[in-house]
C-alpha cells in the first residue's frame, strides 16, 4: 500500500514538472536606473543597504 502511494506521488510530481511553464528571466531596468532610492550613509551605525553591510 505504501509503495503504491509513493509511486503515485512520484508520477504526480513528474507530471507537474513536465507541464510547468518555462520561467521568464527578469530584465534589468534600462539605462542603469535603480528602482529604489537609498539614503546616503550618515555614519550613524545603520548600513545604507537594506541587506546589511557588504
Amino acid at each position: 500500500m505504501g509503495i503504491a502511494a509513493l509511486i503515485a506521488l512520484g508520477v504526480l510530481v513528474g507530471v507537474l514538472l513536465v507541464n510547468a511553464p518555462p520561467a521568464n528571466p527578469q530584465t534589468l531596468p534600462p539605462g542603469g536606473a535603480t528602482t529604489t532610492t537609498q539614503a546616503p550613509d550618515c555614519n550613524c551605525g545603520v548600513p545604507d543597504s537594506p541587506r546589511g553591510p557588504r
